[in-house]
């Protein structure tokens, strides 16, 4: 089990880490993808991209496997998730499915989860997330991924082959969503305590989750190259 401490980890993660890491190659299509990031960039910047909002900094490339779609409880990452997969004929995972019963247990009666009963939930995602990277599987991920803390966690050692898609909206927003929603066990009341742990990205694409489903997951390929 991985400690309290976000940032550390026993030596049977680092030696995984080490195996794990594939090497970074170049190619002139990655000379290509970054200069399409940067007109991009500029685009963004003057308001001509409606969708995303900002360009990460890490350069676009095919050789990334796994895309972690964050963002808070009601955001859209499991619809924008599973779209942008069957699009791109990646395979998709849930962070959600990956919770322990008491988890859902207590998501399901509006009791925020701590620290310590996400740590256990994330060490599952992180082995899952090696286990594709070591067999060259791209995934698409949607997961919370609330806190800085967190990403590093599920993240370390593969930094070069993935990439993060945060998903941001008003509460406003959000909370009218939730309140239509019947099919997930986590309670619409949690949405306060999601905003108040969320810890936003610097190293991510940001995409407005204003426009539709389909104009989002067009906006994410168009920005990674997909």
């Amino acid at each position: 089990m991985w400690s309290e401490s976000p940032d550390r980890m026993d030596g049977a993660g680092h030696e995984a880490a080490g195996r794990l890491r594939p090497k970074p190659t170049r190619s002139g299509r990655e000379t290509e993808y970054t200069n399409e990031a940067k007109r991009r960039a500029v685009s963004a910047r003057h308001g001509t991209d409606r969708c995303c909002e900002t360009v990460m900094n890490r350069k676009p490339s095919s050789s990334f496997l796994v895309i972690l779609v964050m963002g808070v409880s009601g955001s859209g990452k499991t619809t924008i998730g599973r779209l942008l997969a069957e699009q791109i004929r990646w395979h998709f995972a849930d962070a959600d499915d990956f919770h322990s019963a008491d988890n859902r247990d207590k998501l399901a009666k509006g009791i925020p989860l701590t620290d310590e009963d996400r740590w256990p939930w994330l060490n599952d995602l992180r082995s899952a997330i090696a286990s594709w990277v070591a067999q060259g599987r791209p995934t698409v991920l949607a997961c919370s991924a609330l806190k800085a803390a967190y990403r590093r966690r599920l993240v370390q050692g593969w930094e070069e082959v993935v990439r993060s898609v945060y998903l941001k909206g008003s509460a406003d927003l959000i909370a009218r969503r939730l309140a239509g929603r019947t099919d997930h066990f986590m309670h619409k009341n949690l949405l306060a305590s999601q905003f108040d742990t969320l810890e936003e990205p610097d190293d991510a694409l940001v995409v407005s989750i204003d426009e539709s489903p389909g104009q989002i997951v067009t906006a994410i390929r168009s920005h990674l190259g997909l």
